[in-house]
């Protein structure tokens, strides 16, 4: 009945907006010291750094940037990646082109994949509903956009609102609004649907739109007295 709920709930709006990252794209954020980011590295051009340096140097990023999104104060400020690689004391030695290069391992890393079961459902639901993603992203937005449109599914979503281009991350509201304004809705008129509890069910609740959470992870567990109004175990229950 619980799924049946859900479906119907979906009726009611003519706008869905989903997040990216372990709600319908998986297999994210390789960034643990067993990761061969030296591969990467050399299949991207690289040349002058030792396995051990670029190794500390990615794992530099990631726990500052783990640091600052937890920052409540900097939600609406948050680093491009090419700001911090330029002005981090850490690379201050580095030249720009291993800068650069590291920006795209960093990224190639992040990336993840979208099952075939995400692109039936995306498909799907886009007969029905226009479409609409924010996702936090912590890389330039250019392999995120790549990785929609090999998989058949970029030009599904009316707006694609990628966090790095716009120096916040959810729950920052800015990001929430941009959707409403692209959609000329209000945003009860919109529902999010996302896994991480805080970023995206708080986020989306606090501008008054509808929220349905993805239960799939730590992330998803509900702590404070914003509840979604649906709770879902993955996208494939939506149809």
């Amino acid at each position: 009945m619980e799924k049946d709920g859900v479906r119907e709930f979906l009726k009611l709006f003519e706008v869905i907006v989903f997040d990216m990252g372990d709600t319908f794209m998986f297999d994210c954020d390789h960034f643990s010291d067993n990761e061969d980011f030296e591969s990467t590295y050399r299949s991207l051009g690289g040349k002058h750094l030792a396995q051990d340096e670029l190794t500390k140097s990615i794992r530099h990023i990631y726990d500052s940037f783990m640091k600052i999104g937890r920052d409540e104060d900097r939600y609406h400020s948050f680093p491009t990646m090419s700001d911090f690689l330029s002005t981090a004391a850490y690379f201050k030695d580095f030249d720009t082109q291993d800068r650069e290069i590291i920006k795209e391992v960093f990224a190639v890393h992040e990336c993840g994949e979208i099952p075939a079961s995400s692109k039936r459902v995306l498909h799907h639901l886009s007969k029905s509903h226009r479409l609409g993603l924010i996702s936090n992203v912590w890389s330039d937005s250019d392999i995120f956009r790549s990785k929609l449109i090999d998989a058949g599914v970029h030009d599904l979503f009316s707006t694609l609102l990628f966090s790095s281009e716009y120096g916040a991350i959810k729950p920052a509201i800015i990001l929430f609004e941009k959707a409403a304004k692209h959609f000329e809705l209000p945003y009860q008129g919109l529902v999010y649907i996302g896994n991480n509890y805080k970023r995206d069910i708080v986020g989306a609740k606090s501008t008054g739109m509808h929220a349905i959470l993805v239960n799939n992870g730590p992330a998803s567990e509900i702590t404070g007295e914003m509840k979604p109004d649906y709770v879902i175990s993955s996208i494939e229950e939506l149809i």
